[in-house]
């Protein structure tokens, strides 16, 4: 772990550098890139960053600042997003399964074919967003805002979308089947050509609701207010189609698939060949749109990551050069002192003999006996005169 936080800590500096050196604001420029599983970035400004084709699994960015960021191609599985702000985000072929969006902005996000699998994006924001193609199954997006969004072929099936605000959304050919909308607004909703089979919309607003061409096979809209025998009878159901009392709805003639991210949905109804291939057209230029974008990002991802590591690798031959001349020094340093530390014992064992020398001198001159004094001189006869 540590090695790849030292590689997303050196990338960083060396992409965010430019900006400080020329007084911009260093979250414009930044690359994040490589793995950085588990980090926290809670709270973080990181908007306008580039977070793409890197692995952020389980990463933390609650509260984060992520707004016109881009986070493309990038795998962000288990991620916790509650409250950060992703508005005008960039999210195109990114993995997001089991992430944590709760109160999280997305308005006019551009999120085509991201997997949003599994997600709890309770009271999430996607005003405005860009979601064709994009896969919710088994999400729970209670209370969540899809005011304006734009998610046609979008995968809801089995999702848990209770109070929802799908106002003016465009859902053509999106796949609710099993999801649960009870209470969601569906005013002014364009739903042509989706799947509400077995879906369960109790209390939900159809008001002036587009359901052409709609399945409705198994659907329970028998508590669903606004509803008008005119909607039904644009759309198609069976016998199993619960509705309000005195509405009736056309039973589904026919089979029809639709393959929206390389999963095939099977509807009971004939949408028509022409509407068939423009809806296909629309879905399949929204993924491969998403394909050519993630996969630009991956290779401009994998040449910063080269250039970083090559400069990394650089700065590396450097210390570790540095570090053997030192090295050397120290060697030559050692081997003077070794050295000198003979010559001061020599010196020292060369004292050591002059001072035993000294010593037994002085030891040989105390014990010598002393010479006797010489004897008196005799006086000699007559010396004095008579």
């Amino acid at each position: 772990m540590m090695k790849f936080s030292l590689f997303l800590s050196a990338l960083v500096a060396l992409t965010a550098a430019p900006a400080m050196a020329t007084g911009g604001d260093p979250h414009k420029t930044l690359n994040l890139g490589g793995v950085c599983t588990g980090c926290d970035l809670s709270g973080k400004d990181l908007s306008g960053a580039r977070l793409t084709g890197s692995n952020f699994s389980g990463a933390d960015f609650s509260g984060a600042d992520l707004s016109g960021a881009v986070l493309t191609g990038s795998l962000f599985s288990g991620a916790m997003f509650k409250r950060a702000d992703l508005t005008g985000t960039q999210l195109n072929g990114a993995v997001f399964s089991k992430a944590n969006f709760n109160g999280a902005s997305l308005a006019d996000a551009e999120a085509v074919g991201v997997n949003l699998s599994y997600t709890d994006m309770t009271s999430a924001d996607f005003t405005d967003a860009q979601l064709q193609g994009t896969n919710f199954y088994k999400a729970k997006l209670i209370n969540a805002d899809f005011t304006d969004a734009n998610a046609p072929g979008a995968n809801f099936k089995a999702a848990l979308v209770k109070d929802a605000d799908f106002t003016d959304a465009q859902l053509a050919g999106a796949n609710f089947h099993e999801a649960v909308l009870d209470g969601a607004d569906l005013t002014d909703a364009n739903l042509k050509g989706a799947n509400l089979s077995s879906a369960s919309l109790a209390n939900a607003v159809m008001e002036d609701a587009s359901l052409h061409q709609t399945i409705l096979n198994g659907a329970n809209l028998s508590r669903a207010s606004n509803l008008t025998q005119e909607q039904l009878d644009q759309a198609c159901g069976d016998d199993t189609t619960a509705l309000p009392r005195n509405l009736t709805v056309p039973q589904c003639p026919a089979v029809t698939r639709i393959s929206v991210n390389g999963e095939t949905y099977v509807y009971q109804y004939d949408l028509g060949e022409r509407d068939m291939d423009e809806l296909n057209q629309k879905v399949r230029e929204a993924v491969e749109r998403a394909a050519r974008e993630s996969a630009q990002a991956n290779w401009t991802v994998r040449f910063k990551q080269r250039a970083a590591m090559d400069e990394l690798a650089r700065a590396m031959r450097e210390l570790d050069a540095e570090f053997r001349m030192r090295e050397r020094e120290l060697r030559g340093r050692e081997g003077e002192a070794e050295e000198i530390e003979r010559e001061m014992k020599m010196l020292e064992r060369e004292m050591e003999r002059a001072a035993h020398a000294i010593e037994r001198q002085i030891i040989v001159e105390r014990v010598a006996p002393e010479p006797p004094e010489p004897p008196a001189a005799p006086e000699l006869a007559g010396g004095r005169g008579d």
